[in-house]
C-alpha cells in the first residue's frame, strides 16, 4: 500500500537510498540471460481512494489517499521498492483490500502495517517500531521486512 503526496512504486535487486549520488541499483547475477523475468507489479486504480491519481502506468501515486498494488503477496518472503520523489506526508507498506484508502494516515486500522513520513511504524493505531534515520526526497525504501506469527 502506498499513500501521500508523490511516490514511484517499483521492483530491484537495489540499494537503500540514493543520498550521496550513488548507484540507484545493483544485480545479484552478472548473466541475466539465466534470470527469470519478474512480472510487472503497478499500483491498482482499482483499489484506490477517491482523490488518488495513478500516473506512469501506475508507477507513481499523487494526491491524498492510498493504492493497492496489483499483485498479491503470496509468498513467504517479498519486498518492493519505493523512491521517495518529494517531501511530503506519506506512508508506505501492507495492508487488505478492508483497509480505509480514502484518508491517512495509515496504520490506524487493523488492515494495515505502514512505515509513515515520521520514520515510526503503526499497526492498528499503535506505534510498533521506528527508524533510526528519517527518509527524505530521493531516498529508496527497498526491503520491508514483516514476519506474521500466528498464536
Amino acid at each position: 500500500m502506498l499513500g501521500g503526496d508523490d511516490f514511484t512504486s517499483g521492483d530491484s535487486d537495489g540499494v537503500s537510498n540514493n543520498r550521496n549520488n550513488g548507484p540507484s541499483g545493483s544485480s545479484s547475477s552478472s548473466n541475466s540471460s539465466n534470470r527469470v523475468k519478474r512480472p510487472d507489479i503497478s499500483l491498482d486504480s482499482g483499489y484506490s481512494g477517491r482523490e488518488v491519481l495513478l500516473v506512469k502506468n501506475g508507477l507513481r501515486i499523487c494526491g491524498c489517499g492510498g493504492a493497492l498494488g496489483c499483485a498479491p503477496l503470496v509468498q513467504t518472503k517479498s519486498y518492493f521498492e519505493v523512491k521517495i520523489q518529494q517531501d511530503g506526508i506519506w506512508a508506505v507498506g501492507v495492508s487488505t483490500r478492508n483497509s480505509i484508502l480514502d484518508t491517512g494516515p495509515f496504520g490506524e486500522d487493523t488492515e494495515s502495517w505502514v512505515l509513515q513520513n515520521s520514520g515510526k511504524l503503526f499497526h492498528n493505531g499503535q506505534n510498533i517500531g521506528s527508524l533510526e534515520a528519517l527518509l527524505v526526497e530521493g531516498d529508496i525504501i527497498v526491503r520491508i521486512v514483516l514476519r506474521f506469527f500466528i498464536t
